[in-house]
């Protein structure tokens, strides 16, 4: 079944942030829409949703926190934000589209739930990142277990489905959905690289601790974008306060950083989620060569070679991480073609067209289940 031929309508759930990048006139990369412009183009009623607009989403008072924290710690799932789709309105707008798209764990768990009470008759697509660090609870996996065994789970990330399915003994039907950068957009500048090693991330799980106790004195300048509450006292490194969200620095700036780096490092602690990932492709299709953490959410360890495309450090371990930072360093012809093969990477594997591709066909799964 098709989806342009039966006109089926979707639609994509995402909070402020990329809503105000799709409406711009400015160019943007398309890569945290998960395939949004592509099913576009192959399906007209495709439409991207701003849950904050809609009330999903938002602030918590001090009332629903203390109910939520401990909801969400015991059962894995968000209780404000399902409350607040129990509402006529919020659900006569959500159950209006077939198929419905979710990124965060909160929302997916929250219309999950409420498709298997059979409230939101929408078909779900939910894009897990990072569940997997929920199910260490017994009664979360079995909340969770049964909340998505009527849902099309995704993931990006090899290493996080092969932990959901350890967990859960595969009872959920998830699959795979390769996450893709904007290759035209994060693309190599024909400019000289300045001579300064880059850092860029928010997430819970970055390590900064661990980069900067391994930084020397001697080594390049080490520059760190991020809204974490870090410092140094090493005149060779740089914070910038940066928030993807919130455009605190530009995607043009950002891609400059990028472009014009000697090295990138990804430092992340040890977790099921492919924390880092979108920085590092990014990156990698800059034509840059890349230390990243050998996590357990790594998301293809069979595309991502070490000392091929990348250099991979055991998370956790300073001497691993020093050791990938002095080849960076000292060996220059390594280091340029790591870079390239980075890049062809991207070009066949890790670009959002291929994310649209597979996307467009969980979606016609879904609609004709």
């Amino acid at each position: 079944m098709n989806l342009m031929s039966n006109k089926k309508s979707i639609a994509y759930l995402f909070k402020s942030g990329r809503v105000e990048r799709s409406q711009s006139n400015n160019e943007y990369p398309d890569d945290f829409f998960y395939g949004y412009q592509y099913v576009k183009n192959n399906n007209e009623n495709t439409i991207i949703v701003d849950i904050t607009k809609i009330g999903v989403s938002g602030p918590m008072n001090v009332v629903m926190t203390a109910l939520t924290i401990p909801f969400l710690y015991v059962t894995g799932l968000h209780f404000t934000v399902i409350l607040r789709l129990l509402n006529k309105n919020r659900i006569e707008k959500l159950n209006k589209y077939d198929v419905l798209i979710a990124s965060t764990a909160s929302l997916g768990t929250a219309i999950a739930l409420l498709n298997t009470l059979g409230i939101i008759k929408s078909k779900l697509v939910f894009i897990v990142i990072g569940i997997g660090d929920l199910l260490n609870n017994p009664l979360r996996r079995y909340m969770l277990r049964n909340v998505l065994k009527n849902t099309i789970v995704v993931s990006v990330s090899k290493g996080e489905i092969e932990h959901i399915n350890k967990v859960l003994d595969e009872s959920i039907n998830i699959k795979y959905l390769p996450f893709g950068v904007d290759h035209k957009y994060w693309k190599p500048s024909v400019d000289a690289s300045l001579n300064y090693v880059l850092s860029i991330g928010n997430d819970l799980n970055r390590d900064y601790e661990i980069l900067l106790s391994v930084w020397k004195p001697d080594y390049p300048e080490l520059k760190i974008i991020t809204r974490h509450n870090i410092k140094s006292n090493l005149n060779n490194v740089t914070i910038i306060k940066g928030d993807w969200n919130e455009q605190v620095l530009s995607d043009d700036q950002i891609r400059t950083y990028i472009q014009e780096a000697n090295f990138i490092i990804v430092p992340v602690r040890q977790t099921s989620q492919p924390s880092g990932q979108s920085f590092c492709l990014q990156s990698m299709a800059c034509g840059k060569a890349v230390i990243m953490s050998n996590i357990i959410g790594l998301w293809d360890r069979v595309s991502l070679v070490n000392q091929e495309n990348c250099l991979l450090y055991e998370p956790g371990n300073k001497e691993s991480l020093k050791v990938c930072v002095e080849k960076m360093i000292d060996q220059y012809s390594m280091k340029e073609k790591i870079g390239l093969e980075a890049r062809k990477l991207i070009d066949y594997k890790f670009n959002s067209d291929v994310t649209g591709k597979t996307m467009l066909s969980y979606l016609n799964s879904a609609v004709s289940s």
